[in-house]
């Protein structure tokens, strides 16, 4: 790959990942239904065509081993992009409900390119369509907030959630079996 390129490249990564990050109507009341609806079109739309290109360039690979390093390269820009096109996708659909269905068929499609994507692809994919069942949940979590907008909402100094979501292997005297076999 030549400069030009990976200049490419970056962009396309840094854009979708600014739609991602900044839009929501929270952030700007200039974000309406409709241009989410724009954007999630478009990131959709970049999603299939990335699965597309990636399974052809895998079938090339077999009949053409090519550069060792420039394939690297290429594993390790497809997996940042995607992760970053399903974080995209998944907050755009939590942030504006009726467009959770798209999203969700279209994480469900990529999750059949296992054999093609990095295992972390399938995986952010995977959690991200669990996520998106629950959309309060959904909105929590994937939702961020920025400090360029004021908190509208109120967090409890006193609640016990981050307790609760401690490992509780910090509890538990050494000399005790352990509760679950991935503790150490």
């Amino acid at each position: 790959g030549d400069s030009n390129s990976v200049s490419k490249e970056d962009l396309i990564l840094n854009l979708c990942w600014i739609i991602g990050e900044y839009s929501s109507s929270s952030i700007t009341s200039e974000c309406t239904p409709e241009i989410l609806n724009v954007y999630e079109e478009a990131v959709e739309l970049f999603a299939f065509e990335r699965m597309s290109i990636v399974s052809m360039e895998k079938a090339d690979e077999a009949f053409s081993p090519g550069d060792v390093k420039e394939k690297q390269r290429r594993q390790q820009y497809n997996t940042r992009l995607m992760l970053v096109v399903i974080g995209a996708l998944s907050k755009l659909a939590a942030r504006y409900q009726p467009l959770a269905s798209r999203v969700t068929l279209c994480l469900a499609k990529l999750e059949r390119y296992e054999n093609i994507f990095h295992p972390t692809v399938i995986e952010r994919a995977n959690e991200c369509l669990t996520i998106l069942k629950f959309p309060s949940i959904a909105a929590s979590v994937l939702d961020t907030e920025h400090p360029t907008v004021p908190k509208t909402h109120h967090i409890d100094d006193n609640s016990s959630l981050p307790f609760l979501l401690q490992n509780t292997g910090d509890y538990i005297p050494l000399t005790e079996k352990k509760i679950h076999h991935f503790m150490f």
